[in-house]
């Protein structure tokens, strides 16, 4: 299986834009097609640049949906 690492930027355009080549960079990780590598560093700024208020504008989601949401992906 494929291994990818990607930066809290990909993270965050995949939110923001749903259909986007980052999202669909999730959607094979969620469909199992590639193994996602992740480190703590990266789900901390991944967490923190999903609370700036410019981002969180554009995103509307609370901050448990973006905790449940961050957390499932560093579960995979």
């Amino acid at each position: 299986m494929t291994r990818i690492v990607v930066d809290a930027n990909v993270f965050v355009s995949a939110i923001l834009t749903p259909g986007s080549t980052s999202a669909r960079v999730l959607d094979l990780v969620r469909g199992n097609n590639v193994e996602l590598l992740l480190s703590e560093i990266i789900l901390e700024e991944i967490r923190r640049v999903l609370e700036y208020p410019k981002i969180a504008k554009r995103h509307r989601r609370s901050r448990e949906e973006l905790r449940v949401l961050v957390d499932e992906y560093a579960q995979l």
